[in-house]
Formats: structure tokens, C-alpha cells, sequence
């Protein structure tokens, strides 16, 4: 009987086994009680009200098919971890021992190191990669007020994700106060508006939260059910109390309310659970290699490379997003080559790199390109939980630094880096020419780190050799982080990243005529330091960092820190932006922040001198 509840789904629900379903319900409300009054926090209301959705959602889960759980109100994790120990994902005494309990899996909010739990949208991926699987994302009710989920439900239709299905835990109760009384929202009316499928029902009602499933998933589009359900439910004086949302009982209160329960309860065996799909790199194809007097733009080069890529593999494996700007971030030929592979987000750029963070994390390659001022300042908070679960997304983000020019402050990305240093397991790319553009991206295909590749949006010339050959020529393979002494001299060292070294290098020509022998060294990688190169360019004793990106938190208060840290010891002057730009074209800018290659030299030639 136990075991049949896992193939209850092709027959459909009969008494027997939804009354099996509330003797299991009945022992994880007391395993959530236990939890929360143990661990002395947590969000007993909330995980009271959904773990019914989560045991009927469980039992129907076919994960070998690719089946998904994905849990979006994360204060309900003890009623998540309840369901799951119930279910025999994993030990109900591990979880109630261990809930919030350091060293233990079962955190306050739920994570993907826990059995069982997916992450966050994987429709998208199930369908490129040919899975008929359907994914179930359940949420609570007062988080449908969120701008990113208006994002999600629209795209959802877009792409005709017909095999999601949204469960909603409508218990009206928020952390504050009921629903009503917070934001009023017309819940159904958001997703029918969408064109979603709407179903409603009892969610403490097994069969009648089954039947509304079934209704849900056969209308052949995005789906949710609505799951009226009762915060707090089963603990007599606490129902529908919004207080009971993160204020977990006594030991006294719960030793009186909680359900006379004896023994362990039901439970099904030991589950084997299916992971997530790992990384599948895709083949970087041959170099494109720019001649040493080519001029272009480096997302042109990206582009193009990332178009090559999709035409070795036909497009199979690779999701590019594109948030309405497919023309500036040159995407556009793999929507019109591969338009199975390109996925459209319009202006939702939260949504977007959350959905191909997803992809990411079952296992296609996921590229999401835009802006810098949208794909790392507007969606910072997306990729902090994109990091948190260590997604390996690749970020194409353009348009960073003064370099964009008469577009205003509003849209040069000037502390990119000071973010990104935030993720602990983002890498940050900075090619500086076209060349290293084009191996950069060849790299991160086959990478299965989470990467943000950083660009400008002029166009620039090829670095070359003092002989004038490309410095990034047909021999040259890019590896994480390294970097690379463009020129050599022992009288000061400039050490930049990006487009600002094809400036570095006419500052060393400047200072060059008047004698000045300067080394300029180019940081790949801003994050990663060579220590060898590092000790080189401290021994001269002068060191000039060269960015524009903000200043107090750029390359140059890095560069800084590793030589304290180090115990090297030079003159350091760091040259970055000191204020948001304005509307003018980037030369301009440049010299309104002292950034020129005449002003660098100039710093030089003062620095030497004093």
C-alpha cells in the first residue's frame, strides 16, 4: 500500500490511499512542530498550511522522467523537509534533529543541498532536452505581488511551457498581517489574464486537490491551482493567526496542541532520488583570428564566436536569453538560425536570468546576454540566489563602463566588478580586443563555472605585438585566469583590464618618446591575480591601476589589498571613474574623469619625477 502511493498518478486517487495521505499529513504537522519548537525559529504557520501540496506533489513525481519540485516560498521548509522525510526522500529524525541545527543540510531555507529539492524553473530545459517531464512549482500567496513572478507567468506562455504546473498556498495569511490588509492582489485574475489555465480547491482535500491537478495539467497550457488552505492548520487557537507565520510554539504549548500521535507514523521507503543533470560543454570550435588592423566591437566578437558554436553543435544543448536587445548584444543570427535555441525575455530581466540559470543547472548550456546595468546591477539579487546554488551561467554582459557613452549615467555599468566579487563562485571575463573576445567565449563553452563575460561597446583596435602582429594571435588559447605582459619597462608599471588597455598601450607610447620605459600588464581575469607577475610589478616600485570602472572598488583597490596582503611593497596610484558620467561620447567622458592616455601618462611622469 505504502509503495502504491508512488503510482497513484496513472490510475488516479482512490479512498484508500488519500486516507493513507492524511495519516501522513497528520505525522509531518507534528514533524513540523517538533522541528520549529526544537530549533526555537522557523515558520511553523506556512509549512502547516502547504505540506499536504507537498505530499500530494511528491507521491505523483516521476523523476526519472525528469519530474521537478521546485519550491519558491522558502519559509515553508520544515513543511517541505516534513514531506520529504514522509515521502522516504530522507530520515524524519534527521530532519526534526537537525532542522537549523549546525553542520545540518535541512537549513531555515531550503537549499539544493537537500534530497529532492530541484531549484527553480526547469520547464525550459525539460522541453529542449526532448523530456515530456512536468515541473510543479509551488508558492506561497502573498509573493504573487512580486514583479518577477508577472515576468515568469507571461514568458511562461510565450514559450509555451505547457507542462508547468503552479500550486499556490492560499492560506490569506502574511507575515504581517492577512493578505487583505498588506497588498490586495486579484490572484486568479493575474494568471488568467496571462492565459493561464485557473483551477481552484481545497488544498487540505487530497482528492479534491487531485482532481484540480488533473484538470490543470490537461488544458495543454501553463497551468496553476489555487490550494485554499488554512494557516497553521491542525493546531487548535492558532489557525489562520497570521502571529504563528515565524513564531514557533513552546515546549509547553506544544506538548498540550499538538495531535496525540503515537509511534513513527507512516512512511514510505527509502527513495533513490535522480540528480540534476551535470554540465555539458559544447565544442569551442577553430579560433577566429582579427587582423592586426581590424577595428570592431567586442559583442560583436562575442557574437560571433557564440554564433559558430551553435552552428558545430545545430543549435542542440545551447539556450541563449535576450532581454529586447538581440541587435546591441548580437544575438540576433541565432535567433533567426536557431530560433529553438533562443529564448526572448522581453524587458524581465529578473526573470530571464533566473530561467536560464535553471537551464544551466539541468545541464544545457545557458548564455544570457544584456547590458551591464541590467544583467549585473537590476538582477543582483537573482544571481546572488543563482550563486547560492551554483548554476553554471554564462552572462554576456555589454555596455559596461564609460564606454556607453551618450546613453548616460543611467546605463554605464561603473561598479560591475565591486558586485560580481560579491559572488563566490562567478568568474569574471574582461577580454580587451576582439581576438581575446573570440577564445574567451570558446573557453566558457566548455567551462563548467559560472561566468560573467564583461564588455564595452565601442569598437576597438587588435592588440599587437611591438612588431605589430596580433598579440592574441593564432597560437593563443585563453585559460582562467591569466594575465599578460603586453609591453615590458622597469620604470613603472600600468596594470589595466579590458578596453582600457589599447589607452595603456598609447600612454606607453607617449611616455616611450619621452623616455619612460613603462611595463603594461593586462589583468584578464579582474578577481584573479598571477602572484608572480604581481611581485614583478611591485618590485619596480611605482604601480598605476587603470579602469573605469569606479575606483574605490575596482581592479586598483583589489591590486592594493593583494600586495598588503602579500607584503609587497610600492608606490600605488589608483586611476578609475570618481563620479557617474553624463551624456557625451566616450572620449569625452574619459577625459572628464582624467582617464585619457595622456593623463595616465601624465600621472607617470609626475610620479617618477617626484
Amino acid at each position: 500500500m505504502l509503495e502504491s502511493i508512488r503510482r497513484w498518478a496513472a490510475r488516479g486517487l482512490d479512498s484508500r490511499q488519500a486516507d493513507l495521505l492524511d495519516k501522513m499529513a497528520a505525522y509531518a504537522r507534528r514533524d513540523i512542530l517538533e522541528m520549529t519548537t526544537g530549533a526555537g525559529s522557523g515558520h511553523p504557520g506556512g509549512s502547516l498550511s502547504s505540506v499536504g501540496i507537498y505530499l500530494l506533489l511528491l507521491s505523483a513525481l516521476d523523476t526519472e522522467a525528469g519530474d521537478r519540485l521546485v519550491v519558491s516560498h522558502g519559509h515553508t521548509a520544515a513543511g517541505i523537509y516534513a514531506a520529504l522525510g514522509r515521502m522516504g526522500f530522507v530520515e524524519p529524525e534527521e530532519v526534526v534533529a537537525g532542522f537549523r541545527r549546525k553542520g545540518s543540510p535541512y537549513e531555515g531555507h531550503p537549499s539544493l543541498q537537500v534530497p529532492g529539492i530541484s531549484g527553480c524553473g526547469f520547464a525550459a530545459a525539460a522541453r529542449q532536452q526532448g523530456k515530456d517531464s512536468r515541473i510543479y512549482v509551488v508558492m506561497g500567496d502573498g509573493e504573487q505581488s512580486k514583479g518577477q513572478l508577472s515576468e515568469a507567468r507571461e514568458f511562461a506562455v510565450s514559450h509555451g511551457l505547457n507542462r508547468l504546473t503552479a500550486v499556490i498556498d492560499y492560506n490569506r495569511q502574511q507575515a504581517s498581517g492577512p493578505l487583505e490588509d498588506i497588498l490586495p492582489q486579484q490572484i486568479a485574475a493575474k494568471y488568467q489574464a496571462a492565459g493561464w489555465t485557473v483551477e481552484q480547491a481545497n488544498g487540505h482535500d487530497f482528492p479534491a486537490l487531485y482532481q484540480a491537478l488533473k484538470r490543470a495539467e490537461a488544458s495543454g497550457c501553463p497551468s496553476v491551482v489555487i490550494a485554499e488552505t488554512v494557516m497553521g492548520y491542525g493546531v487548535p487557537g492558532r489557525e489562520n493567526d497570521y502571529t504563528f507565520h515565524g513564531a514557533p510554539l513552546s515546549r509547553e504549548k506544544l506538548e498540550s496542541c499538538a495531535p496525540a500521535l503515537k509511534g513513527t507514523g507512516p512512511r514510505l521507503p527509502k527513495k533513490e532520488t535522480a540528480a540534476l543533470s551535470g554540465f555539458r560543454g559544447l565544442d569551442g570550435g577553430k579560433r577566429k583570428v582579427y587582423p592586426a588592423d581590424a577595428k570592431t566591437d567586442l559583442r560583436s566578437a562575442f557574437g560571433t564566436a557564440l554564433l559558430d558554436v551553435a552552428r558545430i553543435s545545430q543549435g542542440k544543448g545551447l539556450a541563449v536569453f535576450d532581454c529586447d536587445l538581440m541587435e546591441s548584444v548580437k544575438v540576433s543570427s541565432i535567433a533567426r538560425e536557431f530560433p529553438a535555441s533562443f529564448y526572448e525575455g522581453g524587458i524581465a530581466e529578473e526573470n530571464a536570468v533566473t530561467a536560464a540559470a535553471a537551464m544551466a543547472k539541468a545541464g544545457v548550456l545557458a548564455f544570457a546576454a544584456g547590458f551591464g546595468a541590467f544583467m549585473v546591477d537590476e538582477v543582483y539579487s537573482q544571481l546572488r540566489m543563482i550563486d547560492i546554488n551554483h548554476a553554471p551561467l554564462k552572462i554576456a554582459a555589454t555596455h559596461c563602463g564609460l564606454d556607453v557613452g551618450e546613453d548616460g549615467k543611467t546605463h554605464q555599468c561603473l561598479d560591475y566588478l565591486s558586485l560580481l566579487s560579491n559572488l563566490r563562485y562567478m568568474q569574471v571575463l574582461a577580454p580587451a580586443d576582439p581576438n581575446q573576445a573570440d577564445a574567451m567565449v570558446r573557453c566558457m563553452v566548455q567551462s563548467g563555472e559560472a561566468q560573467c563575460l564583461c564588455m564595452g561597446r565601442s569598437k576597438t583596435a587588435v592588440l599587437t605585438h611591438e612588431d605589430g602582429t596580433p598579440f592574441f594571435g593564432d597560437d593563443y588559447q585563453f585559460h582562467y585566469g591569466e594575465g599578460h605582459w603586453l609591453r615590458q619597462g622597469k620604470d613603472a608599471v600600468i596594470i589595466t583590464f579590458g578596453m582600457m588597455a589599447a589607452k595603456a598601450l598609447e600612454a606607453w607610447k607617449q611616455l616611450k618618446d619621452r623616455g619612460i620605459e613603462t611595463a603594461v600588464y593586462l589583468v584578464s581575469c579582474p578577481g584573479a591575480y598571477v602572484a608572480a607577475d604581481m611581485k614583478t610589478a611591485a618590485d619596480t616600485g611605482f604601480v598605476v591601476t587603470y579602469e573605469d570602472h569606479f575606483v574605490e572598488s575596482g581592479m586598483g583597490k583589489e591590486i592594493g589589498a593583494f600586495f598588503a596582503r602579500n607584503g609587497l611593497s610600492c608606490k600605488l596610484i589608483c586611476l578609475g571613474v570618481k563620479e557617474y558620467g553624463c551624456s557625451a561620447k566616450p572620449e569625452e567622458l574619459y577625459q572628464m574623469q582624467g582617464l585619457s592616455p595622456a593623463d595616465l601618462a601624465n600621472v607617470i611622469i609626475r610620479g617618477i619625477t617626484s
